[in-house]
């Protein structure tokens, strides 16, 4: 079983992820000279960036960004991760650190050090949606490191293909952090703890593989 943090309020919960974030980057750096951290759009994440990048206890040029998934659009395009990030991660302290992109024709994809996810209320984390018929191959235990994704049906908000760390990349990963708000993602994250396939809630997938170190917040 998964347990959950609770959180009184939105604010307390985005203080504790940018200082577990930064925790566990400064962690990594320790570990292997360099922190690799995927990080996820949406609007929660935001103000957790913003904090993060004020922090001066990181060795920022040390630490080396990319994403846990992508919307493949036009560059700088206000719907990209990508733009999000760098409005607020990449600023202050934090524009000492490097970014990369989610490459799905690279190679040699770099191991990531932390992931820090999201869950929508049909049960997606990352880019890994229910209906996406790449969605099977993707929670594969084969997969590549990153991977395109078509989501099915395509969000009215965001109409557009995706690049997205696969379940093998994510539970490769050391680390992982996931952040819920909301009554209804509640909801969600009970259902997904119930017997059922993966593939109509994703999230069971990451659940269910029981991460030692995968930390579950949720504030209202």
């Amino acid at each position: 079983m998964n347990d959950l943090t609770t959180f009184d309020t939105r604010v307390t919960l985005i203080e504790r992820c940018a200082e577990h974030l930064a925790s566990a980057i400064k962690a990594a750096i320790e570990k292997n000279g360099v922190a690799r951290v995927a990080l996820s759009g949406g609007s929660t994440p935001g103000p957790v960036y913003e904090l993060l990048s004020r922090d001066n206890s990181v060795d920022w040029p040390k630490v080396e960004v990319t994403l846990a998934d992508e919307r493949l659009t036009p560059p700088g395009h206000e719907a990209s991760n990508e733009t999000l990030v760098r409005k607020t991660l990449l600023q202050n302290e934090g524009a000492k650190a490097s970014f990369f992109h989610l490459d799905d024709q690279r190679a040699d994809f770099p191991k990531l050090d932390v992931v820090f996810l999201g869950m929508g209320p049909d049960g997606h984390f990352a880019s890994l949606f229910p209906g996406a018929a790449e969605l099977p191959a993707a929670l594969a235990g084969d997969a590549p490191d990153v991977m395109r994704v078509v989501p099915d049906p395509m969000p009215a908000h965001a109409p557009f293909e995706r690049a997205t760390l696969s379940l093998r990349a994510i539970l490769e990963t050391p680390t992982l952090l996931l952040a819920i708000t909301g009554d209804e993602k509640r909801a969600v994250f009970e259902e997904a703890q119930q017997p059922g396939p993966a593939e109509e809630l994703p999230i069971r997938a990451l659940l269910r593989a029981e991460h030692p170190n995968l930390s579950i917040y949720w504030a209202h």
